[in-house]
């Protein structure tokens, strides 16, 4: 197929004359009978070696490295004969495959049109896709193992702990107490009313941007196709942790079964995550709106915006799914008492038996890669959006721009400082009110604050909130709902 790719475009003219019917039948019959005489030989060299013992393989399938574990006598000089046979078999073609494409290559970039240019990439790319996953399926193989191994393999073992903890934890007290700020019933009382209404005014305003970005049309673009996003991710964020708070502060009763705390683990860094993530996807849609503004429809289309709010939910319950596993994986001893008004993992990790260090820094240089990446990309796209908005002329041009972008910086800055500064410091063998203060820093302000800091300085969100309250749209709505209950 390289062949037939290389003559159909550095030699078009004599391509139906070198290429013809005949020609092609003969390279098909080649291509059918040195595959068969490979199979032959590879045949013959591991299935005619004598074997001892249980005949069970540790596969799906006959595989040659596995049948020739089986054998009684030595088998290193049939092994480096296939070796060798197959790495002729392999490099042979792909010299060959490569060296066509380089001819290919050269040929193209003479090409004066771009369209034509692009038109022969084409026609050359899904084979060279193919030719790339063939070639490579020695090492993606090899990858994958040593990625199941240290990721997946350890992942299976430690969610069959969870399930270990869960069954051992059925016979006794399988849960928590969560001591959360006060044990006074008046503080504690206080306490919920706080929150309570901490949390309602998180749930008004989050609903509010969520049904004001979905229902005005004129909000219908990426930008705010994100923001809608971020006030699903902060109303979920919220509501894992605060109405659980509330409940236990009213019923001065602070115990939490253990299934309810590994889900309150696992919703809790999914959506932290999610968050971040989400973040770290608006300042890209910042910097392709500032930056490069001819293709910011092209580039942000609603395809791209769509598999980027997937990638950022899935990515957020991966890193859920693994905190949890870990966490919950390691045998817990003492009182079960956790110093927080929710299951927080640092506190959860001072009851463990025994500290697992290698996973703890297995889940931490995954945190940490991940939180450092998201950050990276959020600095350099604020530089490049900075060193575009200096250059406007014009000071009421900076000013409008500046502002597209200073909520979302308000955000990320208050969002990743106190997430950053919670998780790396070191930690204190007691639990301080300043340190149960600064957790509400992370978890209940950003999702109460995000709504209001987003529709201040934005017009066009001021603007779609006066339409959605004003009195002729409500009439259109409720006219709209009315037809649509009598059909």
């Amino acid at each position: 197929m390289a062949f037939d790719r290389y003559t159909a475009i550095c030699k078009p003219l004599h391509y139906p004359v070198i290429m013809n019917q005949r020609c092609c039948i003969h390279m098909a019959t080649g291509t059918w009978i040195s595959g068969f005489a490979n199979s032959l030989v590879q045949s013959t060299l591991t299935v005619l070696t004598p074997r001892c013992g249980q005949r069970v393989m540790d596969h799906f399938f006959c595989e040659v490295p596995a049948l020739l574990k089986l054998a009684c006598t030595d088998t290193h000089v049939n092994e480096a004969e296939l070796n060798v046979l197959g790495v002729l078999l392999l490099l042979v073609p792909l010299a060959l495959i490569l060296g066509t494409y380089v001819f290919i290559g050269r040929a193209v970039m003479r090409i004066h049109s771009s369209e034509s240019r692009w038109k022969a990439f084409n026609t050359c790319a899904s084979h060279l896709l193919v030719v790339f996953l063939f070639y490579f399926t020695a090492i993606n193989i090899l990858i994958s193992y040593i990625l199941f191994l240290l990721f997946f393999g350890f992942l299976n073992r430690v969610i069959l702990a969870i399930f270990r903890v869960i069954m051992a934890n059925l016979t006794s007290m399988s849960g928590f107490l969560l001591m959360g700020f006060s044990e006074d019933r008046k503080l504690q009382i206080l306490h919920a009313l706080l929150f309570l209404v901490t949390y309602l005014l998180a749930l008004t305003g989050n609903l509010l941007i969520i049904t004001i970005t979905t229902l005005d049309h004129c909000l219908h673009s990426p930008m705010y196709y994100f923001l809608k996003h971020l006030s699903l991710l902060d109303l979920c964020f919220i509501s894992i942790t605060v109405p659980q708070s509330i409940a236990n502060s009213l019923m001065d009763n602070g115990y939490i079964s253990l299934g309810q705390c590994i889900l309150q683990v696992f919703f809790f860094i999914a959506l932290a995550s999610s968050e971040v993530a989400i973040l770290t996807v608006m300042s890209y849609d910042r910097y392709v709106a500032i930056c490069q503004p001819l293709q910011y429809e092209t580039i942000m289309d609603p395809r791209a915006c769509r598999r980027a709010v997937i990638a950022v939910w899935v990515a957020g319950g991966l890193s859920g799914l693994v905190h949890t596993a870990v966490n919950f994986s390691i045998p817990l001893c003492g009182e079960r008492v956790i110093h927080q008004f929710f299951c927080d993992v640092p506190q959860m990790l001072k009851l463990a038996c025994s500290y697992d260090f290698i996973n703890e820094i297995a889940v931490a240089a995954f945190t940490t890669s991940t939180a450092f990446i998201c950050l990276i990309s959020i600095v350099l796209s604020y530089i490049r959006i900075f060193s575009a908005v200096l250059r406007i002329p014009s000071t009421e041009g900076r000013t409008k721009v500046f502002s597209t972008c200073i909520p979302h910086l308000f955000v990320v800055t208050f969002f990743l400082s106190a997430a950053g500064f919670e998780f790396l410091r070191p930690p204190s063998d007691s639990q301080s009110a300043m340190d149960l203060t600064f957790s509400i820093f992370y978890t209940v302000i950003p999702p109460t604050l995000n709504p209001v800091i987003y529709s201040l300085r934005n017009e066009a969100m001021k603007a779609a909130l006066r339409k959605v309250l004003s009195k002729e749209e409500f009439a259109q709505r409720k006219m709209y709902l009315k037809a649509i209950f009598k059909l």
